[in-house]
């Protein structure tokens, strides 16, 4: 059984600009044979993931690329696509998880019969990938033989997790145990040492899966420059297809802290001419209503506080805005707005001291709008602090 799948904040991209249907680019190192894929392979469209799905794979408890050759479906509006891992997409320098937003899986789309685009809100799973009778291997033309090896292991149905190898062929030794590869971040696959061949013509791999499927191919490999193999084995499929990450709303805003969950996270700016400080220390509590808040310090008329989510989630889903309210005076007013398109609504305070507020952003937007910053800002009077709590939008 594959364990859950692994929700990441950084999410998929389905077609970056580094790894566009049909690029031979990538972090996993696919380029050089793309083409000795089998057409269910090639076909697919190519993913970026974040970097923790990546590293550990989409089942997880993996290291270096193990997402590498991994397939996903990723639904999207009753729409479904299945795409291959070939690269990752938030590494130092690189292309971000989900220009402009970031959800549970954005990408973008990557040719016109391609009915998924733009970056919004989906689920995905580990599965299968399609096709592929047999596994094959390449070596890669970084190896310096025999003293470095560095070989490419493609079209496996489920992910790969370890690859051994020995000496194979007329004249190897007979002392000739299995030896470790390790895998690269550019999904190479390294020994660096003496000659593995041990006396024979190449070598023979054993391979493991994410699923603990250990197989021994009968293939001898011969390592010369630009060579490819089949290695006449395929992994099972041991397994139900894997656990869906759904995204969800993040609803909380601040609470004790800004929101964050794997979905996205919310984030506080200042906003116009003032200065934001969020009393996070949980022994600063002086003035709050309970726990920690989130003070606004305004330097001017119409500053305030804006909040700014890293995804976009529909207004349907999270209808209303709630939250608690420390005014700089009783005749404070102040204005919510829920950028972009939404109507500004305002507040009038009826004291100084804490009240509830809540604001209807059903009326306040049109429909169909998606949701990615909320600003709420002082409207009248001389500048004067004023302090947030529990904000948080209810379904």
């Amino acid at each position: 059984m594959l364990a859950a799948a692994r929700c990441s904040a950084g999410g998929i991209v389905v077609g970056t600009e580094t790894i566009q249907a049909g690029a031979e680019r990538g972090a996993c190192g696919f380029g050089r044979v793309t083409g000795l894929m089998p057409d269910t392979y090639r076909n697919l469209r190519r993913v970026a993931v974040s970097t923790m799905l990546y590293d550990g794979g989409l089942s997880g408890g993996g290291a270096g690329a193990e997402a590498c050759g991994e397939c996903v479906e990723i639904t999207r509006a009753g729409v479904t696509t299945l795409a291959m891992v070939t690269d990752w997409c938030d590494p130092a320098g690189g292309p971000p998880c989900a220009p402009g937003v970031t959800s549970a899986v954005a990408y973008e789309a990557v040719s016109m019969d391609h009915t998924l685009s733009g970056s919004d809100l989906a689920s995905y799973r580990a599965v299968p990938c399609p096709g592929a009778a047999t596994m094959r291997v390449a070596l890669d033309a970084s190896s310096f033989l025999p003293s470095f090896i560095r070989l490419r292991v493609y079209s496996h149905r489920i992910g790969l997790r370890h690859v051994e190898l020995r000496g194979a062929g007329p004249g190897v030794s007979a002392t000739n145990p299995w030896t470790s590869m390790a895998r690269s971040l550019s999904n190479g696959w390294d020994l660096t040492g003496p000659d593995v061949r041990r006396g024979g013509t190449g070598v023979q791999l054993r391979l493991t899966s994410v699923h603990g499927q250990v197989i021994e191919s009968p293939a001898i490999v011969a390592l010369t420059a630009m060579n490819d193999d089949d290695l006449l084995v395929q992994f099972d499929d041991r397994r139900a297809i894997g656990a869906t990450c759904d995204w969800q709303p993040l609803r909380t805003i601040y609470d004790d802290a800004l929101g964050s969950a794997f979905v996205g996270t919310w984030a506080a700016a200042t906003w116009r001419t003032t200065a934001v400080s969020a009393t996070l220390d949980p022994t600063v509590t002086l003035g709050c209503r309970q726990g920690n808040c989130l003070r606004v310090s305004t330097t001017a008329n119409f500053g305030g506080v804006s909040f700014q989510y890293s995804g976009a989630q529909p207004v349907a889903t999270s209808p209303t805005l709630d939250f608690w309210i420390l005014p700089g005076s009783s005749a404070a007013t102040y204005a919510v707005s829920a950028a972009p398109g939404c109507t500004t609504v305002p507040y009038a305070a009826t004291s100084a001291s804490w009240s509830h507020v809540t604001i209807d952003l059903a009326a306040a937007c049109p429909s169909g709008t998606r949701l990615q910053s909320l600003f709420i800002y002082r409207t009248n009077g001389a500048a004067t602090d004023f302090m947030l709590d529990d904000v948080r939008l209810l379904p």
